[in-house]
Parts: structure tokens; C-alpha cells; sequence
């Protein structure tokens, strides 16, 4: 997988030094494909219903039995998986190719810790749910806010000719810049993929 995203690299390099070289020689055929390939696409209009708020507070309330004994069923399920099952350090250092040793052991029962609280609390908040929802409903409208960012990501959903600009005005500059910067990807990959 390494070899082919090495490969995948170099072949870009050498299409990057070749576009480079194009710059620096013959800059009005790259000012033509510039032209051809040039076309801005907004993604308002595959964004803008993420941005819209999905209630499912009503089917929640209806279905709160359903919804708590499934909540409480996967947080049982992690506990006695985690409790039962898990055999330690030496599963997950076989799985990551590492040597036991003592970071290695504080690190997965760290990680193990946590997740039997967290399945311990999602136990809590299934039973809760089940029983009586209502007692969510402060933590519910605490926790659900709705930050719009359309206004954040706006300026980055509009054309920017900068670059256009400082091609067409340097172009012997940027075709230089570019075949320096490829020649030494290109170069680099050629000593490492021996």
C-alpha cells in the first residue's frame, strides 16, 4: 500500500515538474488550461441542509422505552465484554506489534478504565431514560444548542483569485518555484524507492 502511494507520488511530481516547466517556457498554454479548468463550484448547496437542526426529540419521548433498552443493552454489552473477555495488555500489545512494558500496561488499562465509567454512565443515563425521561430534559436543553456555521464557513465558499493573479502577473517566478519544488520531490523519491 506504501509502494503504491509512493508511486502515486512520484508520477505527481514528475506531471508538477512538467507543468513547471510549461510555466516557465510556454506560459500562455498553462494561462489557457488555467482558463478551460477554472470553473468555481459552491458547496452551499450540498452544505446548507447539515446546517438545518433535525428535531427527534418527539420520537425520543414516544419511543423511551425502546430507545433506553437499546442504550441500556450496548452499555451492558461493553461491560461484560470488557470485564469478561479482554485479556489485557498482551491482546492489544500483539495487536500493535509492541513489546509489553509497563507505558504499554498503563496505557490500555487507562484506555479500559475509561470505557467501563463511560459504559458505566450510559448505563445509568439507558435506566434513566427508560424509567423517566424527564429528568434529562435540563441536561437535554443544555446540551442542545444549535451553532450555525454558515457565516464562519461563508468566506471560504467564494472564489479567491489571488493565486491567478500572482501567475499571470509572475509566471517565470511561479514556473521556477514549482520545478525547484518538484525536482526535489521528484529527486527524494528516487533515493528512497531504490
Amino acid at each position: 500500500m506504501i509502494d503504491v502511494a509512493l508511486m502515486c507520488l512520484f508520477i505527481f511530481s514528475v506531471v508538477t515538474l512538467l507543468a513547471g516547466v510549461l510555466m516557465f517556457f510556454a506560459p500562455g498554454s498553462m494561462v489557457r488550461a488555467g482558463n478551460v479548468l477554472n470553473r468555481w463550484v459552491s458547496s452551499e448547496r450540498w452544505l446548507s441542509p447539515l446546517e438545518d437542526p433535525w428535531r427527534i426529540e418527539r420520537y425520543f419521548y414516544r419511543k423511551h422505552v425502546f430507545v433506553g433498552a437499546v442504550i441500556v443493552i450496548a452499555a451492558l454489552y461493553t461491560l461484560l465484554m470488557l470485564l469478561i473477555n479482554f485479556e489485557g495488555v498482551g491482546v492489544a500489545s500483539k495487536s500493535l506489534g509492541v513489546h509489553e512494558d509497563i507505558i504499554m500496561t498503563w496505557l490500555v488499562e487507562s484506555v479500559v478504565m475509561f470505557v467501563i465509567l463511560g459504559s458505566l454512565c450510559t448505563l445509568i443515563v439507558g435506566i434513566i431514560v427508560i424509567v423517566r425521561p424527564s429528568l434529562l430534559k435540563g441536561f437535554e436543553s443544555w446540551m442542545n444548542r444549535w451553532i450555525r456555521t454558515d457565516s464562519v464557513l461563508d468566506p471560504l465558499d467564494a472564489p479567491h483569485g489571488e493565486l491567478d493573479r500572482l501567475f499571470s502577473s509572475r509566471h517565470r517566478l511561479v514556473g521556477l518555484i514549482v520545478m525547484a519544488g518538484s525536482l526535489y520531490v521528484t529527486a527524494t523519491l528516487l533515493a528512497f524507492l531504490r
